[in-house]
């Protein structure tokens, strides 16, 4: 039996594993515990530090760009529809995606995943580009290689998103599920918005999904069994209930996660975070393809 170092955020559908409830006679998972999961990604990304690490898509296309020794498995363990995370404070008047150009919005990293989703929304939908804002970050890219393109501006160290939005030195902010006091979304009929663009692209987006290195990727019965308890971790879950809310982005499987995914890279490259667009396929395992296109 192989254990593998292993670094999984706390979701339904990771508890059953993190407990051990979940087991293989193939490999066994060690886990580190991180307060939040995105702060082992930079060693995922520059170190390859554990075996197995739940990694956001920006971060691990980025990895790949740079030719980190990486692989992602077709296991998404965070996602969602992103419209209502651009945010603004109705305080200081209306503000519509139409007024948005010239503005400067507050994000946690230009490369993080949800601004991604929000800057591929802007453009389809308003024909608003990323050039067309300033963009004010709190932090860089996981991938340390990566240069921010020029309309991008880091605050003062210390710096809150939400602060950065009420005080005015901001105009909107791109802000995750946790906690908008005081803010709104940009984009109007936010619900409707959300169930046109999942109805026109067919997928709902996708933030996490679990990522290995190289080695473990290219043993066959090892990444297989590993694939088998993240997927069956995510079925029980289902079976307890709604995961991650609706609609739920949690899902497994290659076929489930292309649409998804082809539409991130495709994204990514659009907005400079990677420097071309890879084949989806070529991201997985190809055990793991060979397993699922037997299913």
């Amino acid at each position: 039996m192989q254990t593998l170092k292993s670094v999984l955020a706390d979701y339904p559908h990771t508890r059953a594993l993190k407990e051990h409830e979940l087991t293989s006679t193939e490999v066994a998972l060690e886990f580190v515990e991180y307060p939040t999961v995105s702060d082992a990604f930079d060693a995922m990304v520059r170190e390859q530090e554990f075996d197995v690490c739940e990694i956001a898509v920006g971060a691990f296309l980025q990895a790949r760009s740079f030719d980190k020794p990486l692989t992602l498995l077709p296991v998404v363990l965070a996602g969602g529809l992103h419209h209502r995370r651009l945010c603004y404070d109705s305080q200081k008047g209306i503000l519509r995606p139409e007024d948005l150009r010239g503005k400067r919005v507050a994000i946690r990293a230009y490369s993080q995943t949800t601004g991604l989703w929000v800057r591929g929304i802007l453009a389809e939908e308003y024909g608003i580009q990323p050039a067309d804002l300033q963009w004010v970050t709190l932090e860089g890219s996981h991938a340390a290689e990566y240069v921010d393109p020029p309309n991008v501006e880091r605050a003062p160290h210390g710096t809150k998103l939400v602060d950065l939005v009420l005080e005015g030195s901001v105009d909107a902010a791109v802000i995750g599920r946790a906690g908008r006091p005081g803010l709104v979304p940009v984009i109007p009929d936010v619900e409707d918005a959300e169930r046109r663009w999942m109805e026109r692209h067919g997928t709902t987006g996708i933030n996490h999904m679990v990522c290995v290195r190289d080695d473990v990727a290219e043993d066959a019965a090892v990444v297989n069994a590993l694939y088998r308890l993240l997927a069956a971790g995510i079925e029980g879950a289902v079976s307890d209930g709604p995961v991650s809310g609706p609609p739920s982005g949690v899902r497994f499987g290659v076929d489930r996660v292309r649409a998804a995914l082809g539409l991130a890279t495709q994204l990514a490259y659009e907005q400079a975070m990677i420097p071309a667009i890879p084949s989806v396929d070529s991201l997985f395992p190809e055990a793991l393809l060979d397993t699922e296109s037997e299913r």
